[in-house]
């Protein structure tokens, strides 16, 4: 039986994967890490634990020297259990987080007054507006991760949060791996606006937990 852990971690597996499939780019997956020996799109790690005992290993070497060999800026390793330390292979830390955890049962949607709407993205032009209001708070280029090929994806879903005037005060993305949500981004660009939870409508993708209206 899985552990919330376990879980935790397939789901950032299912949108690297939904990512770099838009891409064209080869990962690989076994029981102690998923990694891919090819440049990735910024933000994305070359290399995600799966195992707490893993060790670096040839894997690991495989992916530097590519990186050497074809000029990358740099790579990085996604410790999923916070347990590794590989100063000595070059690595520092750049981010520390913590998974969260909620059940399906416990959420229940708000009702406000403020006139707040929420959908889901369908089509190339409303992810050009999830992506140019992602690129508010970032310095990537949206672009270069989340390309159109992606909206193929069933199991992904970027949603936008709109005010009263149509303009765009929120922005998510969720994807769905067996009976997981998972919340990969949630950015509020006017957070005094919003009320968190409130419903979203449904799409051709279909219904998801505490999205729909």
């Amino acid at each position: 039986m899985k552990t919330k852990l376990d879980k935790a971690i397939n789901s950032n597996h299912g949108i690297y994967e939904a990512v770099f499939d838009s891409w064209g780019i080869r990962w690989n997956r076994n029981e102690s890490i998923w990694y891919c020996t090819e440049k990735v799109p910024p933000l994305n790690s070359n290399l995600v634990t799966r195992a707490l005992d893993w060790k670096p290993d040839k894997i690991l070497a495989k992916i530097d020297a590519a990186s050497k060999a074809e000029g990358w800026e740099g790579w990085s390793i996604k410790d999923s259990f916070q347990t590794l330390s590989l100063a000595e292979y070059g690595f520092a830390v750049l981010l520390d987080a913590q998974w969260l955890y909620l059940k399906a049962a416990s959420f229940f949607p708000v009702q406000t007054s403020l006139g707040l709407t929420y959908t889901i993205v369908e089509g190339t032009h409303a992810l050009s507006l999830w992506r140019t209001a992602w690129e508010k708070n970032n310095t990537a280029r949206a672009e270069a991760i989340y390309r159109d090929a992606i909206l193929k994806n069933s199991n992904v879903f970027f949603v936008l949060g709109r005010d009263s005037m149509g303009g765009v005060i929120s922005l998510c993305l969720l994807n769905k791996t067996e009976d997981v949500i998972g919340i990969r981004i949630f950015i509020l660009l006017k957070p005094t606006l919003l009320p968190i939870g409130q419903t979203c409508s449904p799409s051709s993708k279909g219904n998801l937990p505490g999205l729909t209206s």
